[in-house]
């Protein structure tokens, strides 16, 4: 009986190791995204989206993967900073995510420095081992 007991306290450990270790993960995986996005570097973004990505940004318009990259490596869009007030990052089956959370973006938009405070979901799969966004859609708060 003691040997069942420590089998079964043993699994839970695993497991709430586990979930912690997807949960890190996946919040890495945002910070690289930022960070990335910041810096312009849209060869690392591109690894870190699905080919399929859909992004509704907060004017309403919407991004495929490749005309976000475009976009970003045209200089259309400038990240200056990113501020991520809060967030919740849950995780379903270990192969999907959904991080909601409120945040500011300093950017430059079309030669106009603009600061827009909204509300977003990420929605993340796992594939080959690795967290890549397959869409993003904000909402402005102000």
């Amino acid at each position: 009986m003691k040997n069942i007991i420590l089998a079964f306290v043993l699994m839970l450990l695993y497991i709430n190791t586990n979930a912690k270790n997807q949960h890190n993960k996946v919040a890495q995986a945002e910070k690289e995204r930022y960070a990335a996005m910041i810096a312009g570097d849209t060869f690392a973004l591109a690894g870190m989206m699905t080919n399929s990505l859909v992004y509704y940004h907060s004017n309403g318009k919407l991004d495929t993967k490749q005309s976000l990259l475009q976009s970003i490596a045209n200089k259309e869009i400038i990240h200056k900073n990113i501020t991520i007030e809060e967030n919740l990052i849950r995780i379903y089956q270990q192969k999907m995510a959904i991080v909601t959370g409120r945040c500011t973006y300093d950017i430059n938009y079309h030669g106009t420095d603009m600061q827009l405070h909204f509300v977003f979901a990420n929605v993340y799969i796992k594939l080959h081992g690795k967290w890549l966004l397959v869409n993003r859609q904000t909402t402005k708060i102000d």
